[in-house]
């Protein structure tokens, strides 16, 4: 679909959001607030960019990608509550990895990602 005006106007407004997001969250969680700012605007972005074309996605397809949203939400979810709680660093690298390890099997069983046979 020829829709550059489309993708300006989203662009904008993902702009606008990224430094309200970034003024908001930044003084206060620093890093974290400017990680959090960056995965807010791109995910709601994507969105944005991504409607219009909605009902020329098929079925199959939207369920994969709801699904892994979804996991992808939990493990952002699960490593947040990690860091907020402050375990030990050992701790959150591990879990970042068994993260990064539950992540890329769940895309492989979405068969989002293929994992050449060794």
């Amino acid at each position: 679909m020829e829709a550059q005006a489309w993708l300006l106007k989203t662009g904008v407004a993902a702009v606008a959001l990224s430094l309200a997001l970034d003024l908001l969250l930044i003084p206060r969680w620093g890093a974290i607030g400017a990680a959090i700012a960056n995965g807010v605007t791109q995910a709601s972005w994507a969105v944005a960019v991504g409607a219009p074309l909605w009902r020329r996605v098929s079925n199959t397809a939207r369920a994969a990608m709801a699904r892994s949203g979804l996991v992808a939400i939990a493990l952002g979810l699960l490593l947040a509550l990690t860091l907020r709680f402050g375990l030990p660093a050992l701790a959150v690298l591990l879990l970042g990895l068994l993260a990064a390890g539950l992540y890329v099997g769940a895309l492989a069983r979405l068969r989002l990602l293929r994992v050449p046979a060794s």
